[in-house]
């Protein structure tokens, strides 16, 4: 959410960082561009294995139908879930730090969204046809220059059977686009920023 002294622990033990997907598309840009800051402190560049993007993602035949089958369940989720997310003890992080989430949470958190403009210019979510749903996280992935894209299948209170055709859906006609767009994302993450043994764990 925009913690500095996570960012810079992140980066001191070249772990991976992960923006969780409630907030305007342009507050993950800020943030990634002060993590990769603190990567280059501790004396290397950030790697896109380093990063990654968790989108809500719903993929329907058209975009008005994705539009139509997703967006209840959105605000299902925004107006009845949402609400008490963001509740951290004191202490949690540095002042600055502090003012820099909340700051971040007045103007860019999914709980100020009010209309579905809202939400697709802040890609709250990444809704539409295939073509559409690849355009724009090509888009983002490629903005942020993140390696890693978790998918948010299932939203509110949408059913199994729906959530499970939006899965089937992005498998078949999302996925093999975005691996050939970006076939880096297959490669080893360079010995550099490997994770140290110690910190591995067999399940």
């Amino acid at each position: 959410m925009g913690s500095l002294e996570t960012m810079e622990f992140v980066a001191r033990h070249r772990y991976a960082y992960m923006g969780i997907p409630y907030f305007h598309i342009d507050f993950f840009k800020k943030t990634y561009r002060l993590f990769k800051r603190a990567c280059e402190k501790e004396g290397y560049q950030a790697h896109p294995e380093q990063m990654g993007l968790l989108m809500p993602i719903y993929v329907g035949e058209t975009d008005e139908e994705a539009r139509r089958e997703f967006e209840e369940h959105f605000w299902y989720f925004q107006r009845k879930l949402i609400p008490g997310i963001l509740l951290s003890p004191p202490g949690y992080t540095s002042v600055q730090s502090a003012l820099r989430i909340f700051k971040g949470v007045e103007s860019s958190f999914i709980s100020g969204v009010k209309t579905w403009d809202d939400v697709e210019a802040g890609s709250f979510a990444t809704v539409g046809s295939p073509e559409t749903v690849f355009e724009k996280l090509a888009g983002h992935l490629t903005d942020l220059g993140a390696g890693n894209l978790l998918t948010l299948m299932q939203l509110g209170n949408m059913p199994s059977d729906k959530a499970r055709a939006n899965m089937t859906r992005f498998a078949e006609q999302v996925m093999p686009r975005l691996a050939e767009a970006f076939p880096d994302a297959a490669e080893p993450v360079p010995q550099q920023v490997a994770f140290p043994d110690e910190h591995l764990a067999v399940a």
